[in-house]
């Protein structure tokens, strides 16, 4: 009798385990250069898997083309909200090997700049289905040309 009912508390806590759902979200982030300037940027204590984590990366953006990367957050059921993770503390924009802007990881919030590139705000995006979403962030000539004219 003792036996039986073991073998039904462990049935019961195997069916009671497969219902559990474990969440797993995966984020695409597309970084398209949309101006008429090759962009470089250099990305500080990177926290994502393709890109390694806590390095110092170089991404080159010639005209026209695009850097896309995703994040996957096990036990999660939330987008990924740190473009480059959320160890990244800055990134450097250049133009033509001189530096136009440097975006930080501490002043998103507090940064009234549109173009925070390590603001998930600055990127338009949305949500694909319940595990997936897709965001993206465009350089325009807009945007650079105010840099430059800044700079």
């Amino acid at each position: 009798m003792k036996t039986i009912i073991n073998i039904l508390a462990i049935l019961i806590l195997i069916s009671l385990n497969s219902c559990i759902k474990e969440y797993e979200t995966t984020t695409y982030f597309y970084i398209n250069n949309n101006s008429s300037y090759d962009i470089k940027m250099v990305v500080y204590n990177t926290d994502i898997a393709l890109l390694g984590y806590n390095n110092d990366t170089t991404i080159n953006l010639q005209v026209g083309e695009n850097f896309n990367y995703f994040e996957i957050i096990k036990g999660e059921n939330s987008p990924a909200s740190f473009p480059f993770g959320a160890s990244s503390d800055s990134v450097e924009i250049y133009i033509n090997d001189s530096i136009i802007i440097t975006y930080k990881q501490k002043l998103r919030y507090l940064d009234n700049n549109k173009n925070n590139i390590l603001s998930i705000d600055s990127y338009n995006g949305k949500k694909e289905k319940e595990d997936l979403y897709k965001y993206y962030y465009s350089f325009s000539n807009e945007h650079l040309d105010s840099l430059l004219d800044k700079y």
